[in-house]
Parts: C-alpha cells; sequence; structure tokens
C-alpha cells in the first residue's frame, strides 16, 4: 500500500525579502510530492548554512505540525487510499485542519493538464508561467481564483499585449478551463458538496478581436520551392521540403510529420496531435501519397520501421523540429527576398485548404481533410465511415495544378 510522507523543508527560493525563510511541509505520495505552505518562518540563526533547522523550537514546532497532519490522514482506509492522488490528500488535510477546503491552485495546473495531447499542455504550462508572472507568488489557494481577480489579469494582459490580442483570450480561458478541471475533480454536484465555487459565473474570459492573418501563399510561391528544393542544403532544405510534404498530404502538422508511422501500401494513417482528444474518432486520418510526390517522400522516408520520415533523425522533439523548421524558412525567404511573416510553415496548411476551396472543392471536404475538431460533427464523426478516396481525389486535384517534376 502507497505511505503517505511528510517532511519540512526550506530552499533557497523560499527567502523572502525581510532575509528570513518561508517553511513548507512537503506530502509524498505514491511517489509524487507537493508543497503545502505553512506559517511558520525561520530566521537564518534558526538554520544551518544547508538551510536545516537546528533551533530546538522551531524543530518542536513543526514536528507537531507533521503529526497534526498525519492525523489528518489517519481516518483514510486502503480502498480510499488507493483511489487518491497527493493533491487528493492535501485537500484532505486542508479540509481536516483548516475546517474548509484548500487546493493549492498553482501546483494543481501541471497534473491537470498532463494527459493532454503535447502542443496543448504546452501551451497551458506557457499560460501556467503567464499567470505565475502576474500574480508574483508561486502557489495559490483556489479560494483566491475570483472573478475581480481574473478581471484584474485582464487588464495586466491587455497593457502587455493590446487589447483583443490573442494572448488576452488564451491565457484567461486557459485560467478557466483548469478551475474548471478542480471543480470536476473536487466537487460532488451531485451530492450538493460545492467545495469549490465557480467564479467564471461572473466573470467570462474576452473573445479575440483581432482576425487571425491569412497566411496562405500564392501558389507561384510554393511552385518556386519546387523547383529550387534541390538546389538547398541542411535546415533550409529540410525546412522547405517538410513545407512542401505538408502541403502534399492535405496540410499535415509538424508534429505528426515528425511522429507518423510509415505508409502502408502508399497510405499514411496517423491519428492528428492537435485534435484527436477532442473527436471521437480520435482525428484518425488517412492520407495516401501521390505519385506526384513520391519523390519528395523518398527522399525522407525512414526505414526504422516506427516513423514514416527521417526528421526525427535531426530533431528529437517537436520544439526543436519547429524551431529548426522556422530558421529554415527564415533563411529560405532571404535566398528569394520574400518578406518575413509572409511565409511560414502552417502556410502550407493554409494554401492547401484555401488552394483546395478556390477550385470548387465542397467546404465539407476541406474541412474533413483538414480534421478539425467540429463540434457540429461531433456525433456524426461517430457513425460515418469515411470514403478516404474522396478525399484522395480533393488532394489529387490541389497537387495537380503544379509541377512536381517526377
Amino acid at each position: 500500500m502507497a505511505r503517505i510522507t511528510f517532511a519540512p523543508v526550506i530552499y533557497s527560493q523560499y527567502k523572502r525579502q525581510d532575509g528570513n525563510y518561508s517553511v513548507r511541509m512537503r506530502v509524498t505520495f505514491k511517489q509524487k510530492s507537493r508543497y503545502i505552505t505553512t506559517s511558520e518562518v525561520a530566521s537564518p540563526s534558526q538554520l544551518t548554512k544547508k538551510l536545516a533547522v537546528k533551533d530546538p523550537e522551531l524543530k518542536n514546532r513543526l514536528l507537531l505540525l507533521e503529526t497534526r497532519m498525519r492525523e489528518a490522514v489517519s481516518d483514510l482506509d486502503m480502498y480510499a487510499l488507493e483511489q487518491m492522488e497527493v493533491g487528493d490528500i492535501m485537500a484532505h488535510i486542508g479540509r481536516r485542519i483548516n475546517g474548509e477546503f484548500r487546493l493549492d491552485f498553482l501546483a494543481f495546473w501541471p497534473d491537470a493538464v498532463a494527459d493532454k495531447p503535447k502542443g496543448s499542455r504546452e501551451n497551458y504550462m506557457i499560460a501556467l508561467r503567464a499567470f505565475k508572472r502576474f500574480l508574483g507568488v508561486d502557489t495559490l489557494d483556489i479560494s483566491k481564483v475570483t472573478s475581480r481577480l481574473m478581471r484584474e489579469y485582464e487588464s495586466y494582459l491587455e497593457k502587455r499585449h493590446g487589447r483583443g490580442a490573442r494572448a488576452v483570450t488564451m491565457y484567461t480561458a486557459a485560467v478557466r478551463h483548469v478551475h474548471s478541471l478542480a471543480r470536476k475533480k473536487y466537487n460532488n454536484d451531485e451530492a450538493g458538496e460545492l467545495v469549490i465555487r465557480n467564479p467564471f459565473e461572473f466573470y467570462t474570459p474576452p473573445k479575440q478581436l483581432m482576425a487571425a492573418a491569412h497566411r496562405d501563399i500564392d501558389l507561384s510561391l510554393v511552385q518556386q520551392m519546387i523547383d529550387m528544393r534541390t538546389e538547398l542544403e541542411g535546415r533550409e532544405r529540410r525546412a522547405v521540403d517538410a513545407f512542401l510534404l505538408s502541403f502534399a498530404l492535405m496540410g499535415m502538422n509538424a508534429p505528426d510529420l515528425l511522429d507518423c508511422r510509415p505508409p502502408k501500401k502508399g497510405v499514411i494513417v496517423y491519428n492528428r496531435q492537435k485534435t484527436r482528444d477532442h473527436r471521437p474518432d480520435r482525428a484518425e486520418m488517412h492520407v495516401r501519397i501521390e505519385p506526384c510526390v513520391m519523390k519528395i517522400y523518398e527522399d525522407w522516408a525512414e526505414d526504422d520501421g516506427a516513423h514514416a520520415f527521417t526528421f526525427h533523425r535531426f530533431h528529437g522533439n517537436f520544439k526543436q523540429f519547429t524551431w529548426a523548421l522556422a530558421k529554415g524558412l527564415k533563411k529560405y525567404r532571404a535566398r528569394v527576398g520574400i518578406p518575413d511573416g509572409e511565409l511560414d510553415f502552417y502556410g502550407a496548411r493554409h494554401t492547401w485548404a484555401t488552394t483546395a476551396y478556390n477550385i470548387g472543392i465542397n467546404e465539407g471536404i476541406v474541412n474533413d481533410c483538414l480534421c478539425h475538431a467540429d463540434q457540429s460533427m461531433k456525433m456524426t464523426n461517430i457513425y460515418i465511415r469515411k470514403d478516404w478516396s474522396v478525399l484522395w481525389e480533393a488532394n489529387r486535384k490541389v497537387l495537380a495544378l503544379l509541377d512536381w517534376h517526377q
């Protein structure tokens, strides 16, 4: 059975402006640790050089606090413990000791989003860092997340990024979403046990006012990339070819290019990472490699049985890959005289979609090719068996507008 352990800790980052140190209690359960902020403060004279407590009186107070915490969890039976995580233990301690629910919202955040897709998870962690910068603290009880605090946060973001900026919408919405996950986890609506109130009944994150820039490019620029690709080398060549492969594979995103498995009978099957957790069909895609682009595919085909492309050999993770794509395309833009901002990797997806729509391909088919998280089609996606050949024919028509030199 998993044990709960307690240990008072003092780290250098806990040093306060007055020179003293805050004391926290580390709670460890199932090999995960969280920290409870205590009311105890230690002066340098009460500590060793390594920040261990040497003062007998402070030691006794901390021992008493540890004993109270052990008593607070003593009523939990073996079955209850098996169902709990360290965050649940901390909440239980808070209720027993303080008589009310306590949850460190900032510590809860990373665990709450841990199961999200990689790209989405990273965005939530960026939002967490932004929220911490605004707060100026590393701990925040969830009761402090109020509608007033959120309006102050929104004002802070507007001053930093501009009114209507995407960051204002994304960061405030991230707080709302993680808060909703906490309420879902700890509130018992059916029994009427609402230990976390909902401040978002009185505050709504603003909508983005700045329209997203159209990132599609003229097909003549795509043709120029095809014509010049073999003259390029290194990072610049990889970025240009990755752009062309994304375009040729109906706008496949960079994370999927990096991780998708090898094709079978000329078809790559993958689950789009950005939307697979938001669609009942797990955002499954079947993309046929058209004969006209087979040469580019073969230039980057992997033979390890686990990856379709060799990009993973150069870039170990998604962040490295996207950084390298941006640098490579920047070098290419400088080579051909394209201003910054007029050609980026995501432009391949936008250009494919715009081209398909402009040549008369049905908007619903374009949406299927892009594999969006379309809430209006949520139930439909459960029951419909897609005829992938319809999507492949749409892609063939788009690619036929270019000369691929095969």
